[in-house]
Protein backbone atom coordinates (compact mmCIF):
# COMPACT_ATOMS: atom_id res chain seq x y z
CA UNK A 1 0.00 0.00 0.00
CA UNK A 2 1.54 3.30 -1.24
CA UNK A 3 0.94 6.04 1.08
CA UNK A 4 0.97 10.25 0.65
CA UNK A 5 2.09 12.22 3.46
CA UNK A 6 0.73 15.37 3.23
CA UNK A 7 0.88 19.24 5.49
CA UNK A 8 -2.06 19.80 7.42
CA UNK A 9 -2.25 22.98 6.09
CA UNK A 10 -2.40 21.46 2.48
CA UNK A 11 -4.67 18.75 4.48
CA UNK A 12 -7.62 21.58 5.34
CA UNK A 13 -7.15 23.54 2.30
CA UNK A 14 -8.20 20.31 -0.09
CA UNK A 15 -10.79 19.70 2.39
CA UNK A 16 -12.01 23.35 2.18
CA UNK A 17 -11.81 23.05 -1.91
CA UNK A 18 -14.24 19.64 -1.14
CA UNK A 19 -16.76 21.84 0.83
CA UNK A 20 -16.71 24.21 -1.67
CA UNK A 21 -17.90 21.73 -4.28
CA UNK A 22 -20.28 20.22 -2.11
CA UNK A 23 -22.45 23.61 -1.27
CA UNK A 24 -22.24 24.80 -4.72
CA UNK A 25 -23.87 21.25 -5.66
CA UNK A 26 -26.96 22.98 -4.20
CA UNK A 27 -27.60 19.42 -2.24
CA UNK A 28 -29.68 19.96 0.83
CA UNK A 29 -27.66 17.73 2.48
CA UNK A 30 -28.77 16.82 6.62
CA UNK A 31 -26.41 14.77 8.09
CA UNK A 32 -22.33 13.74 7.57
CA UNK A 33 -21.62 9.84 8.21
CA UNK A 34 -17.83 9.39 8.96
CA UNK A 35 -16.71 6.40 8.13
CA UNK A 36 -14.27 5.72 11.42
CA UNK A 37 -11.05 6.00 11.36
CA UNK A 38 -9.68 8.14 8.78
CA UNK A 39 -12.77 9.71 7.26
CA UNK A 40 -13.30 10.82 11.15
CA UNK A 41 -10.63 13.84 10.36
CA UNK A 42 -11.95 14.29 7.19
CA UNK A 43 -15.78 15.09 8.51
CA UNK A 44 -14.43 16.92 11.14
CA UNK A 45 -12.67 19.68 9.09
CA UNK A 46 -16.00 19.40 6.47
CA UNK A 47 -18.05 19.33 9.62
CA UNK A 48 -17.00 22.81 9.69
CA UNK A 49 -17.10 24.23 6.92
CA UNK A 50 -20.71 22.77 6.01
CA UNK A 51 -22.11 23.27 9.51
CA UNK A 52 -23.38 19.31 9.05
CA UNK A 53 -23.90 17.03 12.47
CA UNK A 54 -21.55 13.90 12.49
CA UNK A 55 -22.75 10.27 13.06
CA UNK A 56 -19.91 7.78 12.62
CA UNK A 57 -20.06 3.78 12.39
CA UNK A 58 -17.12 1.88 11.59
CA UNK A 59 -15.75 -0.53 8.73
CA UNK A 60 -12.50 -2.92 9.13
CA UNK A 61 -10.87 -4.49 5.35
CA UNK A 62 -7.89 -4.28 6.57
CA UNK A 63 -5.47 -5.74 9.22
CA UNK A 64 -2.26 -5.12 9.64
CA UNK A 65 -2.17 -2.77 6.35
CA UNK A 66 -3.00 -5.74 4.49
CA UNK A 67 -6.68 -5.78 2.32
CA UNK A 68 -9.20 -8.21 4.07
CA UNK A 69 -11.49 -10.46 1.60
CA UNK A 70 -14.46 -9.29 3.46
CA UNK A 71 -15.61 -5.71 5.08
CA UNK A 72 -17.23 -5.91 8.37
CA UNK A 73 -19.24 -3.17 10.08
CA UNK A 74 -18.05 -2.95 13.65
CA UNK A 75 -20.41 0.06 15.21
CA UNK A 76 -23.65 1.29 14.04
CA UNK A 77 -24.71 4.59 13.48
CA UNK A 78 -27.26 6.01 16.30
CA UNK A 79 -30.88 6.73 14.97
CA UNK A 80 -32.56 5.83 11.62
CA UNK A 81 -31.06 7.23 8.77
CA UNK A 82 -33.98 6.42 6.41
CA UNK A 83 -34.88 9.15 3.95
CA UNK A 84 -32.03 11.35 5.36
CA UNK A 85 -30.22 13.23 2.77
CA UNK A 86 -26.58 12.15 3.76
CA UNK A 87 -22.76 13.21 2.53
CA UNK A 88 -20.77 9.73 3.31
CA UNK A 89 -17.03 10.79 4.16
CA UNK A 90 -13.93 8.30 4.27
CA UNK A 91 -10.43 9.04 3.60
CA UNK A 92 -9.76 6.12 0.78
CA UNK A 93 -9.05 6.86 -2.65
CA UNK A 94 -9.30 4.51 -5.36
Amino acid sequence: MKFLTVSWKTFENKIHRLATNISSSEKDLEIMVAIARGGMSVAHILSDFLHLPIATFTISSYKDLKQTKMSQISYGVGGSLQDKKILLVDDIQF
